[in-house]
Protein backbone atom coordinates (compact mmCIF):
# COMPACT_ATOMS: atom_id res chain seq x y z
CA UNK A 1 0.00 0.00 0.00
CA UNK A 2 1.18 3.27 -0.83
CA UNK A 3 0.09 6.77 0.91
CA UNK A 4 0.32 9.78 -0.52
CA UNK A 5 0.88 12.22 1.16
CA UNK A 6 2.06 15.87 1.02
CA UNK A 7 -0.64 16.83 -1.82
CA UNK A 8 -2.06 20.24 -1.03
CA UNK A 9 -5.35 21.33 -2.58
CA UNK A 10 -8.07 23.69 -2.00
CA UNK A 11 -11.61 22.89 -0.03
CA UNK A 12 -13.46 21.47 -3.74
CA UNK A 13 -10.71 19.17 -4.32
CA UNK A 14 -10.28 15.52 -3.00
CA UNK A 15 -8.39 15.14 0.46
CA UNK A 16 -4.94 16.01 0.80
CA UNK A 17 -3.45 12.37 1.82
CA UNK A 18 -5.57 9.31 0.06
CA UNK A 19 -4.44 4.82 0.45
CA UNK A 20 -3.96 3.48 -2.90
CA UNK A 21 -3.02 -0.15 -3.33
CA UNK A 22 -2.63 -2.46 -6.23
CA UNK A 23 -5.70 -4.19 -7.35
CA UNK A 24 -7.69 -1.45 -5.69
CA UNK A 25 -11.12 -0.22 -7.18
CA UNK A 26 -11.14 3.43 -8.48
CA UNK A 27 -13.38 5.63 -10.58
CA UNK A 28 -12.12 8.85 -12.62
CA UNK A 29 -13.84 11.31 -11.70
CA UNK A 30 -13.14 14.50 -13.67
CA UNK A 31 -13.11 14.38 -17.64
CA UNK A 32 -9.52 13.67 -18.74
CA UNK A 33 -10.10 12.73 -22.61
CA UNK A 34 -13.24 12.47 -23.83
CA UNK A 35 -12.38 11.17 -27.62
CA UNK A 36 -10.59 8.33 -25.43
CA UNK A 37 -13.27 6.99 -23.20
CA UNK A 38 -11.27 8.41 -19.97
CA UNK A 39 -14.43 10.46 -18.54
CA UNK A 40 -16.04 10.87 -14.95
CA UNK A 41 -17.73 7.83 -14.08
CA UNK A 42 -14.84 5.52 -16.04
CA UNK A 43 -13.73 2.13 -13.52
CA UNK A 44 -10.91 0.36 -13.02
CA UNK A 45 -8.19 -1.16 -11.24
CA UNK A 46 -4.94 -0.30 -9.96
CA UNK A 47 -2.58 -2.20 -11.89
CA UNK A 48 1.01 -0.93 -10.99
CA UNK A 49 2.14 1.67 -8.52
CA UNK A 50 5.51 3.41 -9.69
CA UNK A 51 7.21 5.09 -6.83
CA UNK A 52 10.62 7.26 -6.46
CA UNK A 53 12.67 8.35 -3.78
CA UNK A 54 14.95 10.43 -5.41
CA UNK A 55 14.79 13.45 -3.49
CA UNK A 56 13.96 12.72 -0.01
CA UNK A 57 10.86 10.46 1.15
CA UNK A 58 9.35 7.93 -1.07
CA UNK A 59 6.41 9.75 -3.34
CA UNK A 60 4.24 8.28 -5.95
CA UNK A 61 5.23 8.77 -9.63
CA UNK A 62 2.56 6.99 -11.63
CA UNK A 63 -0.02 4.94 -11.17
CA UNK A 64 -1.28 2.32 -14.00
CA UNK A 65 -5.01 1.63 -14.18
CA UNK A 66 -6.77 -1.05 -15.92
CA UNK A 67 -9.99 0.39 -17.06
CA UNK A 68 -12.68 -1.85 -17.20
CA UNK A 69 -13.87 -0.86 -20.66
CA UNK A 70 -11.50 -2.40 -23.09
CA UNK A 71 -11.70 0.73 -25.38
CA UNK A 72 -10.57 3.45 -23.23
CA UNK A 73 -7.73 5.39 -22.56
CA UNK A 74 -6.25 3.40 -26.36
CA UNK A 75 -4.34 6.56 -27.72
CA UNK A 76 -2.87 7.06 -24.46
CA UNK A 77 -1.60 3.88 -24.18
CA UNK A 78 -0.31 4.16 -27.90
CA UNK A 79 1.57 7.32 -26.21
CA UNK A 80 3.13 5.31 -23.31
CA UNK A 81 6.38 3.00 -24.61
CA UNK A 82 7.72 0.70 -21.51
CA UNK A 83 11.07 -0.73 -22.21
CA UNK A 84 12.59 -4.03 -21.47
CA UNK A 85 15.92 -4.46 -20.39
CA UNK A 86 17.36 -7.82 -19.74
CA UNK A 87 20.78 -8.38 -17.80
CA UNK A 88 23.02 -11.34 -19.06
CA UNK A 89 26.37 -12.42 -17.58
CA UNK A 90 28.20 -14.13 -20.75
CA UNK A 91 30.62 -15.34 -18.87
CA UNK A 92 33.03 -15.07 -22.38
CA UNK A 93 31.13 -13.30 -25.01
CA UNK A 94 33.42 -15.12 -27.52
CA UNK A 95 32.13 -18.57 -26.55
CA UNK A 96 28.46 -17.37 -26.02
CA UNK A 97 27.66 -14.68 -29.70
CA UNK A 98 25.88 -17.89 -31.09
CA UNK A 99 23.79 -18.91 -28.25
CA UNK A 100 22.97 -15.05 -27.56
CA UNK A 101 21.83 -14.83 -31.72
CA UNK A 102 20.02 -17.54 -31.45
CA UNK A 103 18.03 -17.32 -27.42
CA UNK A 104 14.51 -16.01 -28.08
CA UNK A 105 13.77 -14.78 -24.98
CA UNK A 106 16.77 -13.01 -24.90
CA UNK A 107 16.08 -11.10 -28.23
CA UNK A 108 13.01 -9.83 -26.79
CA UNK A 109 14.62 -7.06 -24.79
CA UNK A 110 14.64 -3.39 -25.89
CA UNK A 111 18.28 -3.35 -24.14
CA UNK A 112 20.00 -6.61 -23.55
CA UNK A 113 23.05 -5.73 -20.99
CA UNK A 114 25.85 -8.05 -21.13
CA UNK A 115 28.53 -8.59 -18.21
CA UNK A 116 31.85 -10.40 -18.10
CA UNK A 117 32.25 -10.06 -22.06
CA UNK A 118 36.17 -10.95 -21.96
CA UNK A 119 36.74 -9.26 -25.21
CA UNK A 120 39.58 -7.02 -25.26
CA UNK A 121 41.15 -4.19 -27.94
CA UNK A 122 39.46 -1.27 -29.13
CA UNK A 123 38.26 -3.04 -32.28
CA UNK A 124 34.73 -4.85 -31.79
CA UNK A 125 34.46 -7.25 -34.48
CA UNK A 126 31.16 -7.63 -36.52
CA UNK A 127 30.62 -11.24 -35.60
CA UNK A 128 29.45 -9.52 -31.91
CA UNK A 129 26.91 -7.41 -33.82
CA UNK A 130 23.23 -8.76 -33.30
CA UNK A 131 20.71 -7.99 -35.69
CA UNK A 132 18.73 -4.61 -34.74
CA UNK A 133 20.50 -3.91 -32.02
CA UNK A 134 23.27 -0.94 -31.46
CA UNK A 135 26.34 -2.12 -29.95
CA UNK A 136 28.08 -0.39 -27.22
CA UNK A 137 30.88 -1.86 -25.25
CA UNK A 138 33.60 -1.07 -22.39
CA UNK A 139 36.36 -3.83 -22.42
CA UNK A 140 38.50 -4.12 -18.82
CA UNK A 141 41.12 -2.47 -20.17
CA UNK A 142 39.55 0.80 -20.99
CA UNK A 143 37.86 0.56 -17.68
CA UNK A 144 41.05 0.70 -15.75
CA UNK A 145 42.78 2.76 -17.74
CA UNK A 146 44.53 4.42 -15.35
CA UNK A 147 45.48 0.84 -13.43
CA UNK A 148 47.60 -1.30 -15.58
CA UNK A 149 47.95 -3.80 -12.83
CA UNK A 150 43.95 -4.26 -13.40
CA UNK A 151 43.61 -3.54 -16.84
CA UNK A 152 46.02 -6.60 -17.73
CA UNK A 153 44.20 -8.92 -15.89
CA UNK A 154 42.02 -11.31 -18.04
CA UNK A 155 37.74 -10.95 -17.45
CA UNK A 156 35.50 -7.97 -17.19
CA UNK A 157 34.26 -5.58 -19.84
CA UNK A 158 30.30 -5.01 -20.44
CA UNK A 159 28.51 -4.54 -23.68
CA UNK A 160 25.10 -3.23 -24.39
CA UNK A 161 22.60 -3.65 -26.95
CA UNK A 162 20.07 -1.44 -27.67
CA UNK A 163 17.66 -1.87 -30.16
CA UNK A 164 18.28 0.28 -33.45
CA UNK A 165 14.74 1.97 -33.04
CA UNK A 166 15.86 3.28 -29.64
CA UNK A 167 18.47 5.37 -31.25
CA UNK A 168 20.71 5.36 -28.25
CA UNK A 169 23.98 7.57 -28.24
CA UNK A 170 27.14 6.84 -25.66
CA UNK A 171 27.41 9.11 -22.78
CA UNK A 172 30.62 9.02 -20.65
CA UNK A 173 29.51 10.33 -17.54
CA UNK A 174 32.41 8.69 -15.36
CA UNK A 175 35.67 8.98 -16.60
CA UNK A 176 38.94 6.54 -14.97
CA UNK A 177 36.53 4.80 -12.72
CA UNK A 178 38.11 1.87 -11.12
CA UNK A 179 35.47 1.02 -8.26
CA UNK A 180 32.34 2.13 -6.75
CA UNK A 181 31.74 1.80 -3.27
CA UNK A 182 27.75 2.25 -2.36
CA UNK A 183 26.88 2.14 1.17
CA UNK A 184 23.76 2.73 2.96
Amino acid sequence: MVILTDLKGNKRDLPDNIQAAQGARVMVTRDLDIEDGIVNGTFGTIANIVTTTQYGPTTVKQIGLELDNPTAGQKFRRKIQALTVVHHNAERLPTHIEDLKSHHELRLADVLCITETHLSGSFVSPKFQLEGYDMFVCNRHVSYANRVDMATKDGGGVAVYCRSSLQAETRRYFRNVTDLNFQS
